[in-house]
């Protein structure tokens, strides 16, 4: 059975300021049982030497995703002649405009992170349906 373990990253109290009108929210995935890169980003147009400014946060990935979207830093997912806009990572930084919105975040991937690993774990429920023997 596979589990993936998110951490978040905020801003503590202590850390605010005055006039605060960002509240940036990390969250990290890591697994041991399946792959740890389930956020989905789509590419944007790079301005600079790194291939990822530009880019935006598009989803978390569902199971067929997981193998059919490459890894960010990967030859297929860093070739430009490939065109494939998008590729997954293990990590998404994203803004919020209040805490309230930044706490909504958090619990919206902590579902739809749940329901990924849910639908992989579904192949562990696999059963003999049919046995073919085939000659040539």
């Amino acid at each position: 059975m596979a589990i993936i373990n998110l951490t978040r990253y905020a801003l503590s109290p202590q850390t605010l300021v005055k006039e605060q009108h960002a509240y940036p929210v990390k969250v990290v995935a890591s697994s041991d049982d399946m792959p740890s890169e389930v956020f989905v980003f789509v590419r944007g147009k790079s301005t600079g030497t790194d291939p990822q400014v530009g880019d935006s946060f598009e989803c978390v990935a569902s199971v067929p995703q997981l193998s059919e979207i490459p890894v960010v830093g990967t030859d297929v997912a860093s070739e430009p002649l490939t065109q494939i806009p998008y590729y997954r990572g293990s990590e998404v930084t994203l803004f919020a405009r209040t805490e309230v919105e930044a706490n909504k975040i958090w619990e919206r991937i902590k579902q739809d992170v749940s329901i990924l690993v849910a639908n992989y774990n579904t192949k562990d429920l696999l059963v003999v349906t049919e046995t073919v023997e085939i000659a040539g």
